[in-house]
């Protein structure tokens, strides 16, 4: 008996074919575009804050961003914040509105022409006690389209009006310690990266020296008046954006470029003896 093999494989590859054909092919479509939604100056104004007094036991904040993408990735605001205490511990009992729809929610004021929005952040504590013991708020949000697909997150600390919690608990780390001969010493800050609005507080000590103060390419030079002895000078992040941590340098005197890496729970500070 004789075979024939190119008409064995010409069938062989018709059945193939038709086997192929006979079944369904599953596609995804996903919307990508709010992958690369970017959200930067995120700030916030303290409007209520029942911190020190323990009343009412409603705090508000006003937070505002700025966008950098198409106005269809903002159907929503998806909220996640942790309250902190001021033994640094997180608090749990504490209510609040997790998801705010852009259109229609009251606390919600978009301003699409010049791409910010402001939205009315609330928590309730559970009593006195514990609204009296709230020293900050760790806020990390992000913005979702009709479809559920997210934007990069962004984070701001909403600070209570007694917040210490880094300065009095020792909760930062030194990252240089420089020698002054003079009481007036001059630090000149900059944003070391993108300037994508990166928001910083100054203590001296436990007292604020600048709060909110927002970083530039440029940078600011300010004049500090320190004690005999050893002083700190810490720096807390305020906010931090889809650029990455919040990058802040800085020259005491002049003198060499130091570069912090600050996040939103800890400081880094500048120790000065004189």
């Amino acid at each position: 008996m004789k075979f024939h093999f190119s008409k064995i494989l010409i069938v062989i590859a018709v059945v193939l074919l038709n086997s192929c054909l006979s079944k369904s092919v599953d596609v995804q479509i996903v919307e990508s575009a709010c992958k690369d939604f970017k959200i930067s100056n995120a700030s916030s104004n303290r409007v209520i804050d029942p911190s020190c007094t323990g009343t009412p036991l409603t705090a508000i904040y006003d937070v505002t961003f700025s966008y950098d993408g198409e106005a269809k990735c903002l159907n929503k605001i998806l909220l996640d914040p942790v309250f902190y205490n001021t033994s640094n511990s997180s608090m749990s009992n504490v209510s609040y509105q997790q998801t705010m729809i852009i259109a229609t929610d009251s606390l919600v004021s978009p301003n699409y022409s010049s791409k910010k929005i402001t939205f009315r952040f609330k928590f309730t504590f559970a009593n006195t006690t514990e609204a009296n013991n709230f020293d900050n708020c760790i806020l990390t949000f992000h913005t979702e389209n009709e479809q559920g697909n997210p934007s990069k997150t962004a984070q701001v600390k909403l600070s209570g009006k007694c917040t210490q919690v880094v300065t009095t608990n020792g909760n930062y780390t030194v990252k240089e310690t420089i020698s002054v001969s003079s009481s007036t010493v001059q630090f000149t800050l900059w944003d070391d990266g993108s300037e994508d609005g990166d928001i910083i507080t100054l203590y001296q000590g436990s007292n604020v020296l600048l709060q909110n103060h927002t970083l530039t390419n440029a940078g600011t030079t300010y004049t500090f008046t320190v004690p005999t002895g050893t002083t700190d000078f810490i720096l807390i992040a305020n906010n931090q954006g889809t650029v990455g941590p919040n990058t802040c340098a800085l020259k005491v005197n002049g003198g060499k470029k130091i570069s912090l890496s600050l996040d939103l729970s800890t400081g880094q500070a500048i120790r000065i003896v004189l």
